[in-house]
């Protein structure tokens, strides 16, 4: 089984029933029938807790660890609300030690986009990384407007 998977998993773990499965409905079939018995066995170890699961990230879930940084909830909520161009850049900034396992987490046409993106991205400058952070956290707090 593939660590980006595990990862999914234990992420996955953690959000609300509705949400989880919102989450796997987005997923091909076959990556649908790998996670779904993965989060049945974090649940039934009991490894769906906040803290033992970013400590097996080695991440905090809410911002990771510095002002101005993006957290994983925020980066999925991010991601339906800007183009995967924008949110590929937004992920680079975040300097995640495995993004893979993030973008299995997207709709799967929106995350072969994001993972195309960050292929061609090269290394952002401490300044781009800074203001593109600062860019996606005021879309974040921006109010929402209702469709």
């Amino acid at each position: 089984m593939s660590p980006a998977l595990r990862k999914s998993a234990l992420l996955i773990s953690l959000l609300p029933r509705t949400r989880r499965a919102q989450v796997l409905a987005t997923q091909p079939l076959h990556v649908k029938r790998k996670l779904k018995p993965l989060i049945a066995q974090v649940q039934s170890q009991g490894w769906n807790r906040r803290e033992l699961v970013e400590a097996a990230l080695g991440l905090q879930l809410d911002r990771l660890g510095q002002a101005g940084q993006v957290g994983l909830e925020e980066l999925i909520g991010l991601s339906s609300q800007v183009d995967s161009t924008a949110f590929s850049r937004v992920l680079a900034a975040a300097a995640l030690p495995d993004p893979q396992f993030l973008i299995t987490l997207l709709e799967p046409e929106y995350g072969d986009r994001v993972r195309q993106s960050l292929q061609q991205l090269s290394a952002l400058p401490e300044g781009a990384r800074s203001a593109t952070l600062a860019w996606a956290l005021r879309v974040l707090e921006a109010p929402k407007v209702a469709p």
